[in-house]
């Protein structure tokens, strides 16, 4: 059974795989949709027309990070429809190849909303046709497997990124809903698919990821043995994944091995601050995160605080809104428990929580803020019904799978706390993406493009 200490943060790395952390930072979304909707309008008059379906599976994934679902699968089909109008035209195999990224997406969001066999299936239809199977479809648009040939002239990397999609994407899904047996099944079937056993990187990927569904179904001992293997192998072949430790960890503390634990982190931790010395910042931040949690489950607050401290400062210097964000509500919680609130980080959390648009992050940091308080002058009771209202409109996955965590919520009491879920320039970003169609003229006026991005 799990603590009710453990839930926001397992609630948070949900379908978080520790050997693919994130590659850029989580910057503020107004700022990257703005960025986009600049370079769509460039690419337009430009006349890069079979380019631009890269803006809507980009600005899809910016509406899904804002909790708007429908918009994103909007984008996604109206990009579905602009490839199908293309490929009546010229260069048929570029636009049908255009047509996969944002139907994939959709898929995606399936997954998102509890629709895991849906997602898995579209993800296997299209593994299976670039093996050449089958013909894959497009909702009715056949793509022949006669043309693979012809998409991979224009894409030669087609077959790599479609690997990438079916092994990383069905793994999210089942973990995004925690369907352990049927990921450890999924493991169980693919580990011997010749693409899967050449590439060195999916070794660690399938492994880790048998390690997460044992761990999943309590069967901690296997999953350690499984996570042994893993460290043999990554120092045999001189590569760091150190944030492996923490899920390491988490095993040992379901065995209840907590003396283990204190040495493994305390030996981690050392390697894992040197991240922040070099260029990797964005990893140090991500990976001292994932090792202060679990230092902080283990009530070892001293270290957990500081490594907290030394992600939010990497994370700050690499743009990264989303791991400041976590760490400062892993701080708030350490405060709580150790009643140490002379320098507080609640107020920065608030005032992070209340600004940022990734919705998912923001209700989660809310539902923290609504814990009950050690400190006489917060009350955070103001925040819970908020939370509950942010996450009912996002889709099932991203629901807390505990309630127990949860405060019950007073719904006299909802008032939003000087946040909105839209800005301007989200607003901007998605209807020029829907207005675009390739039958029409393109038309600038000097009103359409920004020369600098401000967001208020």
């Amino acid at each position: 059974m799990k603590s009710p200490r453990e839930e926001p943060f397992n609630t948070f790395e949900a379908s978080r795989l520790i050997t693919r952390l994130d590659q850029l930072p989580r910057r503020p979304l107004p700022e990257l949709c703005e960025e986009l909707r600049c370079d769509f309008l460039h690419r337009c008059r430009l006349g890069e027309h079979a380019d631009i379906i890269a803006c809507y599976n980009l600005g899809s994934l910016y509406q899904f990070q804002a909790g708007e679902l429908s918009r994103a699968e909007r984008l996604c089909h109206h990009a579905i429809a602009i490839c199908r109008q293309k490929a009546a035209g010229d260069r048929k195999d570029l636009w049908m190849l255009r047509m996969l990224q944002p139907y994939l997406n959709v898929a995606r969001l399936a997954a998102l909303r509890g629709e895991t066999a849906k997602a898995v299936r579209v993800f296997r239809q299209v593994f299976s046709f670039i093996s050449g199977q089958t013909d894959f479809y497009v909702n009715d648009y056949r793509i022949p497997v006669a043309s693979l040939s012809g998409l991979e002239k224009e894409e030669p990397g087609l077959k790599a990124f479609v690997s990438n999609v079916f092994l990383f994407d069905s793994i999210k899904a089942f973990l995004v809903q925690s369907e352990f047996r049927p990921l450890l099944d999924f493991i169980d079937e693919i580990s011997g698919f010749p693409v899967f056993q050449k590439h060195l990187g999916y070794q660690y990927v399938l492994m880790e990821t048998r390690a997460r569904a044992l761990l999943g179904m309590g069967e901690s001992g296997r999953a350690l043995e499984v996570l042994s293997q893993f460290v043999r192998r990554m120092n045999s072949d001189k590569i760091e994944y150190l944030a492996v430790f923490a899920l390491i960890a988490a095993a040992y503390r379901q065995q209840e091995s907590s003396q283990q634990i204190v040495e493994l982190l305390q030996a981690v931790q050392k390697r894992a601050r040197n991240y922040a010395q070099g260029k990797s910042l964005l990893r140090a931040a991500q990976t001292l995160h994932l090792l202060a949690v679990q230092q902080f489950l283990l009530f070892d607050y001293e270290n957990a605080r500081q490594n907290a401290d030394q992600s939010i400062q990497s994370a700050e210097s690499a743009g990264d809104e989303i791991t400041v964000l976590k760490s400062l509500v892993l701080l708030t919680r350490i405060e709580e428990e150790t009643r140490d609130f002379a320098h507080s980080r609640r107020q920065q959390l608030t005032s992070l929580a209340t600004s940022t648009f990734y919705r998912f992050e923001k209700a989660l940091a809310y539902l923290v803020l609504a814990q009950p308080s050690g400190n006489p002058l917060v009350d955070g009771r103001d925040f819970v019904a908020e939370a509950m209202h942010l996450l009912a409109t996002l889709g099932q996955a991203c629901q807390p799978k505990h309630s127990t965590w949860i405060p019950a919520p007073d719904h006299s009491r909802l008032v939003c706390h000087g946040s909105e879920l839209r800005h301007g320039l989200m607003d901007k970003q998605y209807e020029t993406l829907m207005r675009y169609s390739p039958s029409l003229p393109f038309r600038h006026d000097r009103d359409t493009v920004a020369t600098t991005v401000q967001v208020s």
